[in-house]
């Protein structure tokens, strides 16, 4: 875990287009060998924000000890009891690698920077033995296991059609040694996601490139999926005025909205579920009335 002391600035590349109104502190979360426990201290209302356990009062979370665990874990029931008793909640992560990005809200960036850091401070994650004490053959998280030579700062601000080969060539390598471990979060999808990949050349943690495969023709095609999705009435809520935002189902928790999730990935590294927040767009003339009303519920 590590804690970001200061705010973000336009060079900052850790995230794409960060917050300059929030301290960050980033979790690398590896559940190979062990499960993790986060302590969480008392947070003011409107400080916090986080999608992978949802802290704060919108969802009555309270202060405490949670333990993350690998959803595929999480099947025998004869450990919940246990862990109720030790846990404020159990968070079943789909993947058995993953990332969490806790943003803290400054009121002001003098007076305030000491006390968000200090709240950073309490904000613990550590390893801890799993419950069922059973092995498993998956590698630890490690340089080795992520090493590519892609370049993640240009690649991230790209929209994801318009990768060259080169690229798409290094994505397709890293996801082969992480798609055994990370299955989709929709399990009922896994046949279906492993059968694409393996059509793609992916299989056995290995990469292997298909001459019948054109991938310059094939980011096209992407660009085309994603443009059609992006203008698809389907994936809006609309507001009145011209104004909409994405569908809960697309919102924070994307499943199987693939396309949503590669576009929100692009424009902003972070879209939380509308309960916690929601993400307005105008899509109207400039010369129109752009007045939007939220209701107080």
């Amino acid at each position: 875990m590590y804690d970001e002391p200061a705010l973000a600035n336009i060079q900052e590349a850790a995230v794409v287009r960060p917050n300059f109104d929030t301290l960050y502190s980033r979790v690398a979360v590896d559940l190979s060998h062990t499960d993790l426990e986060l302590t969480v201290p008392w947070v003011e209302d409107g400080r916090f924000g986080n999608n992978s356990a949802n802290i704060g009062s919108v969802n009555n979370s309270v202060p405490g000890k949670y333990l993350l665990r690998r959803a595929v874990d999480a099947s025998n029931p004869n450990n919940d009891g246990q862990l109720s008793s030790q846990y404020r909640g159990v968070v079943d992560f789909p993947t058995t690698y993953g990332a969490i990005l806790i943003r803290i809200l400054l009121r002001d960036n003098t007076t305030d920077v000491p006390i968000v850091q200090a709240i950073q401070k309490q904000i613990s994650i550590a390893r801890v033995k799993r419950h069922d004490n059973l092995q498993r053959e998956v590698p630890a998280l490690t340089p080795t296991l992520l090493s590519t030579s892609l370049n993640t700062t240009t690649a991230a601000l790209l929209f994801p059609g318009s990768l060259d080969a080169t690229t798409v060539v290094q994505l397709l390598n890293l996801t082969a040694r992480l798609s055994a471990y990370d299955p989709p979060d929709n399990t009922s999808e896994t046949t279906i996601v492993d059968g694409q990949l393996a059509l793609a050349g992916l299989h056995n943690g290995i990469y292997t490139p298909s001459t019948a495969v054109n991938l310059t023709l094939a980011s096209l095609l992407a660009d085309e999926s994603l443009e059609a999705s992006i203008h698809s009435p389907s994936l809006y809520e609309n507001f009145d005025n011209s104004w909409r935002t994405f569908i809960p189902a697309a919102s924070g928790d994307f499943h199987s909205y693939y396309a949503a999730r590669a576009i929100v990935a692009w424009s902003g590294y972070l879209k939380l579920v509308q309960y916690e927040c929601l993400y307005p767009e105008y899509f109207g003339s400039a010369s129109g009335n752009a007045e939007l009303t939220v209701a107080a519920n």
